[in-house]
């Protein structure tokens, strides 16, 4: 039996590479095939033999016969030398001596006989046996060597050979799922490479802004000039708005990576979010004397229902990196058209078009993935964080719109997105809660004579806020904790027209605080507007804040035009 499995061993070395696969063999190769494989051993060992016994026969009958006819020969030359008297006594041995050699030519034949029936039996036996099993190992041999295709399998139609031919087309499918493997394993790797080479960039782009904000301090600490205390607190604050735009990125993207990013749906007007974007960009391209030029399609309904914040981002985003790519006097235009309208929602297609470096084709391929920048040459001269693209990608797709590039080296790049919005006019419900627009006059950031309670376990973040509200005649108070805050509140219901509240504080947080007062048995502490200040800014956590009672939120840093917007609409001056 050793010798008979010893032809498997080309099918063992397969299995053993091929794990997934030994279970399926084991219960096919079920008692009846080892009976099969016995059976097919034993023919193997029972032919040599019988065939040897039929020579032998063979050998000694014709050895025999031989020498009965030489002995008769002898026998008849002497009975004819003596008389015919003695000729009649020997003819009974002459006749049992040819009845013997006519016995033993039926024996040989007989014998010759069994030979050729077990010799074709155990033929049969081989060969419908024994083969499909060699079929198999040879499949499982050729499988292991090489990929090859059904017709070059010689296979039986029975049992064995369905299992053979199971067993090609399962080796050859994991063969397949192997290489998706290792398509998936070296995605893995590129994209562990991309953020490894994310994280160097990000360390750069954070630690650059700090340098300068740290920098720039110890240089306004030691000057007695002003003009130059002026100049180090501008770059101060020009490196912590970029400081700001990188960690706001760096949030997005993980908020997209976990699927946690989210679109605030508000009615807001079209022109009004163009000439902020355009606010917000137009000092940069000033400064390298570009030339930038805005067109709107005026089919564009002016009040539009959708995420603006959202939707600016993603204009400012592509402005930005325009001003960024274009050398100066060069030129940058936006245009917004209507691309399509029915019912309550329409189509609005934007561009970018800018006369800057250009995009090479092979680039514009990984341009929106995420984790990529540009060649490390180009990333090192302009910077950033590689982000914005893949983030403005993101928030289109959420709005069911697209983005795309159409570009060439030197020629520039036109950048190209479309995105859906609803009509406010024919949706019911539209409700903008806790939204103000527009900028403040000045006459209303005078507050003389109201009070706030300021809520915040940070010494420092109460000394900026006092110090930024401080022109606008409040009177503050201050608690570091959420117990001060409600004592405060009880003991003093109707003193304060507005909280702002922290969220992280030790003990109760900022929402319980904010439960409890509401919980008071007062009218003034159940109406009194609370405002979250916190730097907690996800959606979710905006949503948890209005969930435990607060009015609004105010994320961190604060930006002193956003405060005064919450003032101006709660405290009504």
């Amino acid at each position: 039996m050793k010798q008979a499995f010893g032809h498997y061993k080309p099918l063992i070395g397969v299995l053993s590479s091929k794990r997934l696969l030994i279970y399926d063999i084991l219960k096919r190769l079920n008692r009846k095939y080892m009976k099969n494989i016995r059976i097919a051993t034993l023919a193997k060992i029972i032919i040599p033999v019988y065939l040897l016994c039929a020579v032998i026969i063979f050998i000694s009958f014709v050895s025999y016969n031989s020498a009965i006819q030489e002995r008769n020969e002898i026998l008849h030359r002497t009975l004819e030398g003596l008389g015919g008297a003695l000729v009649w006594q020997a003819t009974p041995a002459l006749h049992n001596a040819e009845a013997r050699s006519d016995a033993m030519y039926i024996l040989l034949i007989f014998v010759i006989g069994i030979s050729v029936i077990i010799t074709l039996t155990s033929l049969f036996i081989i060969t419908y046996k024994l083969m499909p099993i060699r079929n198999l190992v040879n499949t499982a041999t050729k499988l292991s060597k090489v990929n090859i295709e059904d017709n070059d399998l010689s296979i039986s139609n029975d049992e064995l050979g369905f299992l053979t031919k199971e067993l090609a087309h399962k080796i050859k499918s994991l063969d397949a799922n192997m290489k998706l493997l290792e398509e998936a394993v070296e995605k893995a790797n590129a994209a562990s490479n991309a953020k490894s080479d994310f994280l160097s960039a990000m360390s750069h782009e954070i630690r650059t802004p700090m340098n300068a904000i740290i920098g720039m301090t110890s240089i306004a600490k030691k000057e007695k000039d002003l003009e130059r205390i002026n100049y180090a607190l501008e770059r101060i604050e020009t490196a912590s708005t970029h400081l700001l735009g990188v960690i706001n990125d760096i949030l997005d993207i993980s908020k997209i990576e976990l699927s946690k990013m989210e679109l605030s749906y508000i009615n807001f007007t079209f022109s009004n979010m163009i000439d902020r974007v355009c606010n917000v960009v137009t000092t940069k391209m000033l400064d390298k004397r570009q030339h930038f030029s805005v067109e709107i399609d005026p089919e564009i309904p002016e009040i539009l229902f959708g995420d603006d914040h959202r939707l600016a981002q993603v204009i400012v985003n592509l402005l930005s990196n325009a001003c960024k790519f274009t050398p100066e006097d060069g030129n940058i235009s936006l245009n917004a058209s209507l691309k399509s309208i029915q019912d309550d929602k329409c189509v609005i297609q934007m561009s970018i078009k800018d006369s800057g470096i250009g995009i090479a084709k092979e680039e514009q391929m990984k341009l929106f993935d995420k984790f990529h920048q540009a060649e490390a040459g180009i990333s090192r001269k302009y910077g950033g964080t590689g982000l914005g693209l893949a983030i403005s990608k993101s928030i289109l797709e959420m709005m069911g719109g697209n983005i795309w590039v159409e570009s060439e080296p030197e020629k520039g790049s036109i950048f190209f997105f479309t995105a859906i919005l609803g009509i406010p006019d024919q949706i019911d419900g539209a409700v903008n809660i806790g939204q103000t627009s527009g900028q403040i006059p000045d006459e209303t950031r005078d507050f003389s004579g109201k009070i706030v309670l300021l809520v915040d376990d940070v010494e420092i973040n109460l000394e900026i806020v006092i110090a930024l509200l401080e022109p606008t005649g409040l009177i503050i108070d201050t608690a570091s904790s959420g117990i001060e805050a409600i004592d405060a509140v009880i003991a003093n219901p109707d003193r304060y027209d507005l909280i702002f509240m922290d969220i992280q504080m030790p003990g109760i947080d900022g929402m319980e605080t904010t439960r409890r007062i509401r919980a008071l048995d007062t009218s003034d502490a159940k109406n009194i507007p609370i405002i979250a200040m916190t730097a907690n800014v996800f959606n979710e956590d905006i949503e948890r804040c209005l969930e435990a009672g607060m009015n609004d939120h105010l994320g961190k840093p604060i930006n002193i035009d956003d405060v005064m917007k919450l003032l101006s609409h709660y405290l009504k001056a």
